[in-house]
């Protein structure tokens, strides 16, 4: 993992230097992983794919402005996920996906119609859910939970300490499984 992580950083430092296939080489390496974390948050294929899209078209534009002593992945992180919400946000507003999409919960999938309206259902409650966390417990529960970023790898893209993150993730945690249980979701 080190020398991916070094291959990136110097990637990183090639591509903002006006290196047009370094940028290319940081795109592929990296696109898989953040497409999977946009998908994470979004659970729509199409969605996820203009997240990496407008991800990528910000690291094009930002790539000048990141410090290559300090680790790139999770700056990108922070991006998808950043890219992630705010176009959640803009299609609620304009009537096309919902916020309550946000993530797939743990469990076994099934292409049943009562269970697809079921997880419907829970996404739709979740959804509403999260927007009474604070912006702060929204994010990184959203990171650590929903997009399954490592604690770290969320304190260093927020640029959090590790035990800030971990404050606000047993709060956000705390405050949606009460609000379950009171709506009887959860036992």
């Amino acid at each position: 993992m080190a020398d991916a992580t070094a291959d990136q950083a110097s990637l990183a430092r090639a591509a903002a230097g006006g290196d047009r296939e370094a940028f290319a080489a940081l795109c592929r390496q990296a696109g898989p992983r953040l497409h999977r974390i946009a998908w994470r948050i979004l659970g729509d294929e199409d969605q996820a794919a203009d997240a990496l899209q407008e991800t990528l078209i910000k690291l094009a534009d930002g790539l000048h402005r990141f410090d290559p002593d300090r680790p790139l992945w999770p700056w990108l992180q922070s991006i998808a996920v950043r890219c992630a919400i705010d176009l959640q946000r803009r299609e609620r507003r304009a009537g096309g996906l919902p916020l309550e999409a946000a993530g797939e919960p743990a469990g076994p999938r099934s292409d049943r119609p009562d269970h697809r309206l079921e997880m419907d259902e829970y996404r739709a409650l979740l959804g509403r859910l999260l927007e009474d966390l604070t912006p702060q417990q929204r994010e990184v529960f959203t990171l650590r939970d929903l997009a399954d970023v490592p604690a770290a790898d969320v304190a260093a893209a927020l640029g959090m300490s590790p035990s800030t993150v971990r404050v606000h993730l047993a709060r956000a945690r705390h405050r949606l499984r009460s609000a379950l249980a009171a709506r009887e979701v959860l036992p």
